[in-house]
């Protein structure tokens, strides 16, 4: 079965830092991430929707939800 390919938008954590290096590989995905500043990946995924997973804040998120069709889901992680 091919591996499913996901880009991930996120700063660059301690935390984090395992999947962007690739010592942490996700089962069965082939991750891209793309290490950028928290104020750009906001903007591009707002405006563009670049990315399949992106760091958003709490706030642009809420505010993404006035939309009359929301364009993204929560997923409430604390890395």
């Amino acid at each position: 079965m091919p591996r499913l390919q996901l880009s991930l938008a996120c700063w660059d954590y301690d935390r984090t830092r395992a999947l962007a290096d690739g010592s942490v590989r996700p089962e069965g995905i082939d991750l891209v991430y793309q290490n950028l500043f928290v104020e750009e990946t906001f903007f591009r995924m707002l405006r563009n929707r670049e990315f399949n997973a992106a760091e958003m804040s709490l706030s642009s998120y809420c505010v993404s939800l006035m939309q009359d069709a929301p364009a993204f889901i929560a997923i409430t992680v604390f890395p």
